[in-house]
């Protein structure tokens, strides 16, 4: 006779962490594309060839590794939110926790700056990622996710390893 593990029943996702799963891959296919579009349209010093060696500034090669790592936790973690992953659960709260930060600061620098429709649209911009953080913070999203006190080490260790990616890495 074969004995089977009993598996918890998984739980439905509702709209909200759809909604936040959603979110997570629109940013890393935004990001992707803005990447391929500033990589073709790229005509600065940043790479050359010089003597038949392939020169690249150390600048500009962090910026694409940062880059790309953005891109692929952001498609990795909304694929995992999607799917009812704790993972998801820790790459997405983690993303949208950094990237809403970074436009907060970025509002509130150019806060004098831009324009009326500028500053509306970066409030709705911080309004979705917030909504959609606050999202996956609710109880109900952690029972689905199966977050414990356990998930919050790695959850704050991705993050200052982004933060110091973003911040201190350059």
């Amino acid at each position: 006779m074969e004995t089977q593990q009993m598996q918890p029943p998984v739980l439905k996702l509702s709209w909200r962490e759809k909604f936040a799963g959603i979110l997570v891959l629109i940013i890393g296919i935004i990001y992707l594309l803005w990447q391929v579009a500033d990589f073709m349209s790229s005509k600065s010093d940043a790479y050359a060839v010089k003597e038949g060696n392939f020169q690249i500034s150390r600048a500009e090669l962090l910026n694409h590794a940062r880059s790309i790592l953005s891109i692929l936790l952001a498609l990795a973690g909304g694929w995992l939110l999607l799917k009812g992953k704790k993972a998801g659960w820790i790459i997405g709260v983690t993303l949208l926790l950094l990237l809403n930060s970074i436009a907060i600061i970025l509002m509130v620098q150019g806060f004098s700056l831009t324009d009326t429709t500028n500053k509306i649209a970066g409030g709705v911009v911080v309004f979705i990622m917030l909504l959609a953080l606050l999202f996956l913070l609710l109880p109900s999203a952690r029972l689905k996710y199966k977050v414990s006190k356990r998930t919050y080490l790695p959850t704050l260790v991705l993050l200052l390893i982004l933060v110091g990616i973003y911040f201190f890495l350059q």
